[in-house]
């Protein structure tokens, strides 16, 4: 009996010696991230760049390294990890965006509700067309699009004018199709400059302004007028560059009137007008719905970084909270409610919109990581975590391109942000020693900024 209670004191002893060890590697580790971290700003160029950094485990919540972590930057497409999180949150990650078409005392409905992914993987006026044929209705009075599940306001303040030619500044509608652009392609052919779009419709209003060259030279571009669909291409074309995506005005009048188009080649008369306008559908019958799950656009703004996806999300948010104007405001409010139930402060946090496009957007590096931290602890963490771009492997380019060494590619789930003078990343590490979460944001960036974050990042496994 006493050797068998000297065995086990010993086995207790063994077992405070072991916690000891552990403690002392995770010291270390602590230290080895510190020192690395440091090495990299001190070794990179990055005089007069504004840097934040907070590097965290993500199981304990201890900070393993962290410098300027208060201070209010501008974090441009970072922003989108905090929209989506709020929305999964606060909306479920069950949540579904369900866009419904009814024919109703001879008009045809379309009532949008939001999804940024509408038309992407369907030719949905193709597939209305087809319905209405096989249940053998030939005449339409009108076409309503009923966009109003969001506000009006289909450009935000902050957004400049200048840029509503690119297709990352579409217009946000209740009604989106095809990410609200059209595609044109454009080519020398026998000493003129010939074009054509996807889709060919007759809602574009296209003037060619284009010269022929015979050089190696294609300075080809497209401007709209705001607030019209008049395209002009202008420009030198010597040989056929790739498609060039355009914004639309009002997308859900681009809708129905592609649904327009496809209706007169399937036989079915419109007697009526195209509207924009709310409609009563109460007592309409369902002819077809097409659904997109909230992660599935909340993977298109997180990995692939599209603007429309997460403001979509933002307006979303505003809505199923019941604000039918200044949607934007309303998310504002919304987004700084969850960042403080992640245990953040809200000093330095401004949110103007939820893409990250508004310069006038502020968070920092500690509230992104609390608002990461908190979607660690969640039990549906798994599926935040795949909604993000991976490294070396998929998603927006800052994170795809980079990573691509054995050690770090597929290990690193991350949102970049890119704006001119702004480079931020956040997202998290696994590794062998365990999970870490690193929130980097820098502002007045030059061309070594991009390697420092990097680096910063690989300093972690």
């Amino acid at each position: 009996m006493p050797a068998v209670f000297e065995d086990s004191e010993r086995m207790q002893e063994l077992k405070y010696v072991f916690q000891l060890i552990i403690l002392l590697l995770a010291s270390s580790l602590q230290a080895g991230i510190a020192e690395k971290v440091q090495a990299v700003a001190a070794r990179e160029k990055l005089d007069g760049v504004d840097l934040s950094v907070v590097v965290m485990d993500a199981r304990s919540g201890e900070i393993e390294y962290q410098i300027s972590e208060k201070v209010s930057l501008i974090p441009a497409s970072t922003m989108k990890l905090i929209t989506t999180s709020a929305a999964l949150e606060t909306l479920g990650d069950s949540y579904t965006y369900s866009t419904k078409v009814f024919y109703s005392g001879g008009d045809l409905i379309i009532e949008g509700c939001g999804d940024p992914a509408l038309g992407l993987d369907e030719d949905i006026p193709a597939d209305i067309a087809s319905e209405l044929k096989r249940k053998g209705i030939t005449q339409i009075r009108n076409i309503i699009a009923d966009s109003t599940f969001f506000d009006d306001q289909l450009q935000h303040p902050d957004w400049p004018a200048i840029e509503i030619n690119r297709s990352y500044q579409p217009e946000i509608s209740g009604i989106s199709y095809r990410l609200n652009c059209a595609e044109f392609n454009v080519w020398p052919a026998g000493g003129k400059v010939l074009w054509d779009s996807e889709p060919e419709t007759s809602f574009l209003k296209v003037q060619n302004k284009a010269d022929y060259t015979s050089s190696r030279r294609n300075t080809v571009w497209i401007s709209r007028k705001i607030n019209k669909n008049s395209f002009t291409i202008h420009g030198d074309c010597g040989f056929q560059a790739r498609p060039v995506e355009v914004p639309v005005h009002r997308p859900a009048l681009f809708l129905a009137c592609l649904t327009a188009e496809k209706l007169s080649e399937s036989g079915v008369n419109l007697n009526g007008k195209l509207l924009e306008s709310s409609a009563d559908t109460s007592q309409a019958g369902l002819l077809k719905s097409y659904k997109t799950p909230l992660l599935e656009a909340a993977e298109m703004a997180n990995s692939d970084s599209v603007n429309l996806a997460a403001e979509c999300i933002a307006k979303t948010l505003a809505a199923e909270k019941g604000h039918s104007r200044n949607q934007w405001g309303h998310f504002a409010g919304e987004a700084e409610d969850f960042i403080s139930g992640c245990g953040a402060g809200l000093d330095g946090v401004v949110i103007r919109d939820g893409s990250g496009l508004s310069r006038g957007n502020r968070l920092t590096a500690e509230v992104i990581a609390a608002v990461l931290r908190h979607q660690y602890e969640r039990e549906d963490f798994e599926k935040f975590k795949d909604t993000l771009a991976v490294g070396g492997v998929s998603g927006s380019g800052p994170v795809k391109r980079y990573f691509t060494q054995p050690s770090y590619k597929g290990k690193i789930y991350a949102k970049s942000g890119t704006m001119t003078g702004i480079k931020a990343l956040a997202g998290y590490c696994f590794t062998d020693s365990g999970t870490f979460i690193f929130s980097i944001i820098t502002n007045n960036a030059n061309g070594h900024t991009r390697k420092a974050i990097n680096d910063i990042v690989k300093s972690v496994f």
